[in-house]
């Protein structure tokens, strides 16, 4: 799927319907964009654990604009046992 939307005055620009509705993008999702060679990549960034890097199939959990696993909610439960 290709897609154009124009870079507005202050270098921002909105993500088409189409390709929102394709990559299942709603607001407030976090989105990586990075550079690679000529081409600028936008992809749907999924949560991952703060601590641990990985995301265990949704179940997270969000502690002060942090988002954590179910292990490491466990693990830090008996840390402050």
């Amino acid at each position: 799927m290709r897609a154009v939307s124009l870079v507005g005055s202050r270098g921002g620009f909105s993500i088409p319907k189409a390709v929102r509705q394709t990559l299942d993008i709603a607001p407030g999702d976090p989105v990586e964009i990075y550079v690679e060679g000529e081409a600028i990549i936008l992809q749907k960034r999924e949560p991952v654990c703060v601590f641990c890097g990985q995301n265990d199939g949704g179940k997270m959990m969000t502690v002060k604009d942090n988002t954590v696993c179910q292990a490491c909610c466990r693990e830090a439960r008996k840390e402050f046992r």
